[in-house]
């Protein structure tokens, strides 16, 4: 798409999306589409979401 001067890594003046995570120790009960449940020790959870080099959301 001709912008590999622009995106493609996490340097100034280049563009990025990024989600920064953490892995929390937490119970928690997943439940999918046909309500099978299961019970996780760990959770993924978004931190910092970053569009086009902007922070959109940050959650502490």
């Amino acid at each position: 798409i001709g912008w590999g001067d622009r995106i493609g890594s996490l340097r100034p003046g280049h563009l990025a999306d990024v989600a920064i995570l953490a892995v929390e120790d937490r119970e928690v009960v997943l439940t999918d589409s046909y309500g099978v449940s299961e019970t996780v020790r760990r959770q993924i959870v978004a931190r910092t979401t970053i569009v086009g080099g902007k922070v959109m959301a940050r959650v502490s």
